[in-house]
Parts: structure tokens; sequence; C-alpha cells
């Protein structure tokens, strides 16, 4: 192993005197901040991806948690970041995908399942781009059937009914 990389690795075991462990994700609340958690339980996967498609936090974080067959958004709000104004329109807006419980964060830290941690809003509007309800869903498939069948308007082989 060269020289400089054995330094570079051996400077991240020698202790700068701190006693606090830290991660990347400490940017955010800046050590011990003042914070404020609201706990949301979703009635489904699709209303976290609906609010994930709405809901741009600004000096916060959100966790995805599932805890007895329910879905818990823990979104994570640090005063020296956000405005108590900010938190409460951003709170105004997940309550209308959510309902406020009284469940700790810690209890769902300690007794659910972490699905998406720190940066669950974004997570979800990545990977779930766009969202389809139900209905437009069914819209969509009978749609499709009607075409592979023959029947209805506008499908194929039939001539402009």
């Amino acid at each position: 192993m060269p020289d400089f990389i054995r330094q570079q690795l051996n400077a991240f075991d020698e202790p700068d005197g701190s006693d606090e462990a830290s991660d990347e994700g400490s940017f955010i609340d800046g050590g011990q901040a003042d914070k404020t958690e609201v706990v949301l339980k979703l009635q489904s996967f699709e209303d976290f991806i609906a609010l994930a498609q709405e809901l741009r936090l600004e000096g916060a974080s959100s966790d995805l948690y599932s805890y007895n067959d329910d879905y818990y958004l823990v979104l994570t709000f640090y005063a020296n970041k956000a405005s108590s104004g900010e938190i409460a329109d951003q709170t105004a807006l997940a309550l209308e995908y959510g309902a406020r419980v009284s469940l700790s964060a810690d209890v769902l830290a300690e007794y659910g399942k972490l699905l998406m941690p720190t940066s669950a809003l974004e997570t979800g509007r990545y990977y779930f781009k766009k969202i389809m309800t139900s209905a437009a869903l069914r819209r969509r498939f009978f749609c499709c059937l009607r075409l592979t069948r023959g029947g209805g308007r506008g499908s194929i082989g039939t001539k402009g009914v």
C-alpha cells in the first residue's frame, strides 16, 4: 500500500480530541441543534409517493418506517435550518397525506423497520417519478384490454367507429 494512502487512513484512526461520534448527516443538524419531530401515519405507500411528489423539505430530514403493517414518516425539522413558519407550512402540507400520531420517532427507530433513512422524500421522488391513482390505472387497464380484444372506440383493427 502506498505510504500516502496509509497516512490518510491512519489519520482517521487518530483521536481528534472529540468524544462525539459524527456521521455524514451531521451537517444537517449541526450537532445538538434543537429539532422538531413530526410523526405521520400514512394510509398506504401510495400516499407516501404522492407526498414525496409535493413536499420539498428545507432544513429537515425524513425517514420512512414500517411498523405493525403501517407506514410512518418521521419529519425532523432543525431549528437552525428552518423557521417556525416554514415548519408549520411544511407540516400542514404533510398532514394532507397522513395523520399526525403520538407515536414517537424513538419507538419507530427501536421497533419499526427503517425503509428509507434521512431523505425518504427525495428517495421517493427519485424512484417513483410519476404516480398514477388507482382510478387512472383501472382506466388504462380497461383501455388496453379493449384494444387487445378489438372492441371499443379507436381500437386496433376497427375502422372509425
